[in-house]
């Protein structure tokens, strides 16, 4: 050795575990679009997966611009800049488009080829899914229907999607758009009733002519923020929109201000993403991320969905490399040694990629070591999650003291 003497520091990486970037805003849209002839990188089948994109820029090169909305009488641009106006450039973004005679009760069909597939392809990467459509003919509605019929069909269809996506370890949140809403809030359909515990649906629109809802804006905002997170949140800003429009039967539609607060009261306690306005305080504002299901259930929002969810994906990569292992029992169960390790490798895993980013309060693994895994060939976790306080409603308390 011919250099000075010295002392050599190397330095390690990869050592504290930490929980990487976070994928849990990705998200993709299933839209009516008209198929574009395929030129150098633009162009693009129906039917197809089209993205990732990581901005509307990335969009603009495929084809789909402000051009192709107009000349179509389609909102898959609008919707994908109302998109990442929320969730800002860099968010990752899929797209999928149907011919506008599909409905969106056909593009949600588990036995159907448009979301099954495009869901399948990504393998699980896609957390976030809103479907929307622009369809071939004008929605006819009868006194009893205050949205278009397809969004409650597409609506259970959705939870199917759902249902079949958790046994294949992929998790996701659907929204919809809500189409030609009526106007009548003391009519429309209540979806607390429903069963659907991971599916949403928007009304509202920033110009006054469109007879659908901004779905891409309100999944842009839930792409935006962390899973623990409700959109309607105030600290996060306005939605950055001049005006905001509740869907009536008749065009111009109304502004959040002529529809009135008692309605909006209504809309909102009837499970439906609108938008809203604060006295004394400019822009305009979500009112929560409400799903289609009961109060009283502990998924009833789309932070607690998205919450439970990041969980199951984080215990199932932990625990499947686990599967068809060997190891030594005590009589017949398992060491007290095995039990900690076992908790302790979910509980490290949650802790560094969901309570130290404030996404949870606290998660508590349990493990019964008593449990006959011989006669079973079962292992039981239980994971207790404490999620984070929401401040719903706020009760200030207000009157004049006589200091003497």
């Amino acid at each position: 050795m011919n250099n000075l003497p010295d002392v050599s520091i190397n330095y390690l990486d990869g050592q504290l575990g930490g929980a990487g970037f976070s994928n849990d805003g990705v998200a993709a849209m299933l839209l009516s679009g008209v198929a574009v002839p395929l030129s150098g990188d633009a162009g693009f089948d129906l039917g197809a997966v089209i993205g990732p994109f990581f901005g509307i820029k990335d969009v603009q090169k495929k084809g789909i611009t402000a051009e192709y909305d107009t000349s179509n009488s389609l909102k898959v641009y609008a919707h994908c800049v109302d998109f990442y106006r929320q969730a800002g450039e860099g968010a990752e973004l899929y797209l999928m488009l149907a011919p506008k005679t599909v409905t969106m009760a056909e593009m949600l069909d588990t036995a159907g080829n448009y979301a099954p597939d495009l869901l399948n392809q990504q393998q699980g990467n896609i957390k976030l899914l809103g479907v929307g459509r622009v369809p071939d003919a004008a929605y006819s509605a009868s006194p009893s229907e205050e949205l278009d019929p397809d969004v409650l069909a597409a609506l259970a269809n959705a939870q199917l999607l759902i249902n079949a996506q958790q046994v294949l370890h992929q998790p996701v949140q659907v929204i919809l758009e809500g189409r030609d809403f009526q106007g009548n809030a003391s009519a429309v359909s209540n979806l607390r009733t429903q069963t659907a515990n991971r599916v949403s649906v928007c009304l509202g629109w920033h110009d006054d002519t469109y007879e659908g809802s901004w779905l891409g804006l309100v999944l842009g905002k839930v792409a935006g923020v962390p899973v623990q997170r409700n959109i309607g949140r105030v600290k996060d800003g306005d939605l950055g929109i001049q005006k905001a429009y509740i869907v009536t039967a008749t065009t111009p539609h109304k502004t959040v201000e002529e529809y009135g607060q008692g309605n909006l009261n209504l809309l909102h306690q009837r499970g439906y993403i609108v938008p809203r306005a604060f006295a004394n305080r400019a822009g305009y504002y979500l009112n929560g991320d409400p799903v289609a299901i009961a109060l009283t259930t502990d998924y009833n929002s789309i932070s607690r969905g998205r919450v439970a969810d990041k969980v199951a994906r984080i215990a199932y990569n932990v625990y499947v490399q686990e599967l068809l292992d060997d190891f030594q029992l005590e009589q017949g169960k398992l060491p007290v040694a095995k039990v900690k390790a076992f908790e302790q490798d979910i509980k490290k895993a949650l802790d560094l990629q969901m309570t130290n980013n404030g996404e949870v309060s606290s998660v508590t693994p349990l493990i019964d070591p008593d449990q006959d895994v011989i006669a079973t060939a079962e292992l039981k976790v239980k994971i207790d999650i404490e999620p984070v306080g929401m401040a719903q409603k706020i009760t200030i308390d207000l009157g004049f003291v006589n200091p003497s």
